[in-house]
């Protein structure tokens, strides 16, 4: 299995895809 590593979060590779959304969604919260 895959762990991959977005902007020093790591998220089991489920889908990579998803995986970029859920950060997506993170840095919004960061930033707002």
């Amino acid at each position: 299995m895959y762990n991959r590593n977005y902007g020093g979060f790591d998220y089991p590779e489920v889908s990579s895809g998803q995986a970029v959304r859920i950060h997506s969604e993170l840095l919004s919260s960061v930033l707002n």
